[in-house]
């Protein structure tokens, strides 16, 4: 007896059917999500049914909310802080093919995780705050991203000159920051690299004394400068400031926690008449550390 071919025509149905309450569970999941991270306290932003950005809020990441990243597959942009993320943890984010955008505040994992964030190929924007186990050497690693234009590192105080040698090879970078830790002028000096692309650059010290105006005379370099943030410093016109007058782009710029008088601000915001300049000056119990720093710096040379 001879078989008649089943019609393709109810399979397809069916199929489509499955693919219908397969589609429409997982939203269900992910809007569950959705409203957990919100309990959580964390800003969540929806488009079309789907949650595309966590901001900060004022929620903690726990590693239950963390591994269910992956069931969110529209999101590009994940901020928080994370106090559990070690280099295991950050596998997580190589499962979100859309992410272009992270910020993370106090993350625990070594100079290897730079690595796996390597692996987000989608990514434009990198910024770690309080990270106080790596030195930054791992940063060579995001040489791979070619869509990578934003990296921040802030308060991540056991970082070294490794670092900026680390990132004098992403020439892909459009801004860079350095911001409150130990940075120097010979790190500044090592980051000349990136004179090609750079457009906006924060550098601050702590006060160290490793960075003072001598920074400002590699800066002067920068020519694509639109933006700087220089600080936690003393620092005078004629040592300093003065090499500013050669960023003839700069639009803005953020002299904060600056020592210096206000006459030779004056001569700067003379030599540069269509920048916004902000000048914050520093306590004297921030000076004075500066000056000790100074002093010990001298004493050991």
């Amino acid at each position: 007896m001879k078989l008649k071919p089943t019609s393709a025509a109810p399979l397809t149905g069916i199929l489509f059917s499955l693919l219908l309450i397969s589609a429409s569970s997982a939203l269900a999941q992910e809007k569950a999500i959705v409203e957990s991270l919100r309990t959580a306290q964390f800003n969540v932003k929806e488009v079309a049914g789907h949650a595309t950005e966590i901001g900060w809020g004022k929620g903690e990441w726990t590693p239950e909310l963390w591994n269910k990243l992956p069931e969110m597959p529209e999101m590009s942009l994940v901020r928080g802080t994370a106090k559990f993320a070690d280099t295991k943890a950050l596998e997580v984010l190589t499962k979100l093919p859309k992410l272009h955008t992270i910020y993370f505040n106090a993350t625990i994992f070594d100079d290897s995780g730079f690595g796996v964030l390597a692996k987000c190929k989608e990514l434009e924007s990198i910024a770690l705050d309080h990270n106080f186990i790596i030195n930054g050497s791992g940063a060579i690693a995001l040489k791979g991203l070619p869509k990578l234009k934003s990296l921040r590192f802030g308060g991540c105080v056991k970082m070294t000159s490794e670092a900026a040698k680390a990132c004098a090879h992403l020439t892909q970078l459009e801004s860079l920051q350095f911001f409150h830790m130990g940075a120097s002028d010979v790190d500044v000096a090592t980051l000349l690299p990136l004179v090609g692309n750079l457009k906006h650059f924060v550098v601050a010290s702590q006060f160290n004394a490793e960075l003072s105006g001598a920074a400002l005379e590699h800066l002067a370099r920068f020519k694509n400068l639109e933006s700087l943030k220089f600080g936690e410093v003393v620092v005078t016109y004629d040592d300093g400031l003065k090499h500013l007058a050669a960023l003839k782009n700069l639009k803005k710029l953020d002299l904060d926690k600056v020592g210096a008088s206000e006459e030779d601000i004056n001569k700067l915001k003379a030599a540069l008449p269509g920048c916004e300049i902000k000048w914050t000056p520093p306590s004297a119990q921030e000076a004075e550390r500066y000056q000790k720093s100074l002093a010990k710096l001298r004493g050991n040379s």
